[in-house]
């Protein structure tokens, strides 16, 4: 085990009295022995002397002087004289895939072993995480299962402590932190996805085989999604849907035949209508000014606006033969976006959990999101879904997703 000074300034060291320890104990090159290492870096017991004390240092030449350099760092230990403000440098291994089977994989992170391998690599996140603020260090492997078993099913963080046997403030932390990591590197990904002209063909022709006339280009269908929180402390009625009678976010989707969904806005207040959602989400304008985009339609219900790149569904009890037959044709294939909705609360059910998602105490939005993106993959692994099968168009593999996501 050999540590050089690069790694050594690389440490998140609060204060500069333990950095300086370790580039002294660097500087004597004691690091070859693996036995003094890990004694080292294994205690947590604090120091009797400060490496900024002249003498002290003084007298550690002169012990290395008489008593060699190898002597001199054993006296020190047993003497208990490095503070070394974490544990380790590579952290301990707290959960162990290798000892789950394919089975309990899933479904505890409703990923396999190979399909969480694959998402660490291609989103390009760090070995080692490593909290700023705190002492925390975890494997990265062990930082994404977290973020997947505490989103897969409502829990407890006291609940998760005997799985990945760490204190409930640090599940806290490593969570979070996580999800921002992730975030950074998805969150365009997760407001639009950018289609290829081909899959863009293939999901017109996949709506027209259900009876969508040849003059209509649909690409994908829109609706808005309620998702309930917990009763706010302040700001109720901000939150307070009229129609559906609850507190909720909405956030506004785009649903493809692929099973992908594409789009997923910013969440807004449960008082806004589907129309403010539409007008705030900027999604006409940048349909509009797209030079692919522009060609195609998207489908939605009679909330929304007939227009050059939207359509919409007739309203009313007395409507002329001709839109009868338009909304029986249309009705179906727009429903189909309700399916991806079930899918991101089956999948991900503490989002469901509305004594928990507190707006003004948990990142609730964040959240949505990442449950969104972790869909998108969920479908790309297992080769399709429900509205893959109902059009019959294949989604893209986990890796080509990844990568257009991030890029």
């Amino acid at each position: 085990m050999r540590i050089s000074t690069e790694l050594v300034r690389e440490t998140s060291i609060v204060d500069q009295e333990s950095r300086d320890a370790l580039e002294f104990l660097w500087y004597l090159n004691t690091f070859n022995n693996p036995y003094l290492a890990t004694l080292m870096f294994s205690s947590n017991r604090r120091c009797s002397k400060h490496f900024k004390d002249r003498r002290f240092k003084r007298h550690i030449y002169g012990y290395c002087k008489v008593f060699g350099i190898s002597n001199t760092v054993k006296i020190l230990l047993l003497r208990r004289n490095f503070f070394i403000p974490f544990s380790v440098i590579n952290p301990a291994l707290r959960l162990n895939l290798n000892e789950l089977n394919e089975t309990d994989c899933k479904n505890y992170f409703r990923f396999g072993h190979s399909d969480i391998k694959t998402i660490v690599i291609h989103l390009q996140l760090p070995e080692v995480i490593i909290i700023p603020s705190h002492a925390d260090r975890v494997l990265v492997i062990e930082a994404l299962c977290l973020v997947l078993r505490r989103l897969s099913y409502p829990c407890r963080w006291f609940d998760l402590q005997n799985q990945f046997g760490r204190h409930i403030s640090s599940l806290s932390r490593i969570f979070y932190y996580t999800m921002q990591l992730i975030m950074q590197k998805v969150k365009q990904g997760v407001l639009f996805y950018n289609s290829s002209p081909q899959q863009l063909n293939a999901f017109a022709d996949a709506f027209a085989s259900k009876g969508v006339p040849d003059a209509i280009r649909l690409f994908s269908v829109i609706d808005v999604k309620k998702v309930t929180i917990c009763k706010p402390i302040r700001h109720q009625r901000s939150m307070y849907s009229g129609h559906k009678k609850i507190h909720c976010l909405k956030y506004q989707t785009l649903e493809a035949p692929n099973g992908l969904i594409l789009h997923c806005s910013v969440g807004d207040d449960g008082r806004r209508g589907d129309g403010y959602v539409l007008r705030r989400s900027g999604l006409i304008n940048y349909l509009q000014n797209h030079p692919l985009l522009s060609l195609f339609q998207v489908l939605g219900d009679s909330a929304y606006p007939n227009i050059d790149v939207m359509i919409s569904i007739y309203r009313g009890r007395q409507l002329p033969p001709a839109s009868v037959a338009f909304n029986s044709v249309m009705c179906p294939i727009r429903t189909s976006v309700e399916w991806g909705y079930e899918k991101v609360v089956r999948y991900w059910a503490f989002l469901d959990f509305k004594k928990q998602m507190k707006i003004q105490q948990s990142a609730i939005i964040p959240m949505w999101h990442l449950a969104i993106f972790l869909t998108n993959c969920l479908t790309c692994a297992k080769g399709g879904n429900q509205i893959s099968k109902y059009f019959e168009v294949t989604p893209p593999s986990l890796d080509e997703y990844i990568n257009n996501v991030i890029n």
